[in-house]
């Protein structure tokens, strides 16, 4: 007897799950997860990308994108098997408008939406933005235009100024050091012709092209409780990452289009 719709879409889907090279109780987490998502009659499409996309075993969290009616944009995180899943919830208008339509996807997301998994897809969208990403992959990092360069360069150069007036208050001076450090290395990338990956992989894609430079990182980050010490090398990190535009700037004035 031939088997009904839903059926079938539930056995592909968790056969798609069950081929993932993950460990046993990250795909029980995930395929609970899917299951979940296949009873409610709003979900047109999901799709995993992230580190599960990319096929490591053991993700310090699961990321799928769940396509529903309308132009939503919101995250949802759910809980399964002691596994955070977080459900990335767009509206499928807004989604082909961004990913699609108006090809606005953000630099850091090509690379994982090259390497989605879609697990169904009512809309076709979700394969129509990959393959989309797959191309812009193929032909490599867009080049940084002269504008680009000055944006960053006073970005950067803003940012470090705004550290060194907190270094009185260690607390705030820690939070906002972290995220000039995970800047200077997303402009480190950016200004070399390297592809920018999302914040918490910021760091062993530089690892990937200099293992040095990564370490004096992670040398910074242990000094976020002492705000002087820190600052001192979050200049010299800085200076670094700016060195193909002439280092952090004086005076500058840049027009934002």
């Amino acid at each position: 007897m031939r088997a009904s719709s839903p059926d079938r879409r539930r056995w592909t889907v968790l056969r798609k799950v069950d081929a993932m090279p993950l460990l046993p109780e990250a795909k029980q987490a995930l395929r609970e997860s899917a299951l979940d998502l296949l009873q409610d009659p709003l979900v047109r499409g999901v799709a995993i990308w992230g580190s599960a996309g990319r096929g490591e075993p053991n993700p310090r969290d699961l990321d799928l994108v769940v396509l529903v009616p309308g132009k939503e944009a919101w995250t949802r995180r759910r809980l399964y098997c002691g596994h955070s899943i977080h459900l990335q919830m767009r509206g499928v208008a807004r989604f082909r408008a961004m990913n699609i339509d108006r090809r606005q996807t953000r630099s850091e997301h090509r690379p994982a939406f090259a390497d989605l998994l879609v697990l169904w897809d009512d809309t076709d969208s979700l394969a129509t933005a990959r393959a989309r990403c797959r191309r812009l992959c193929a032909r490599g990092p867009k080049p940084v235009s002269r504008w680009e360069q000055g944006r960053l360069q006073a970005e950067l150069t803003a940012l470090v100024e705004e550290m060194q007036a907190l270094t009185g208050g260690p607390a705030a001076c820690a939070l906002h050091a972290a995220h000039v450090l995970s800047r200077c290395i997303a402009v480190h990338l950016r200004l070399r012709g390297a592809w920018v990956p999302e914040r918490k992989g910021l760091l062993n894609a530089l690892a990937a092209t200099d293992e040095a430079l990564a370490a004096c990182y992670q040398h910074a980050i242990s000094l976020l409780s002492k705000p002087v010490a820190c600052l001192g090398e979050v200049r010299k990190l800085a200076a670094k990452a700016l060195a193909p535009v002439g280092g952090m700037a004086g005076e500058y004035e840049v027009f934002y289009k």
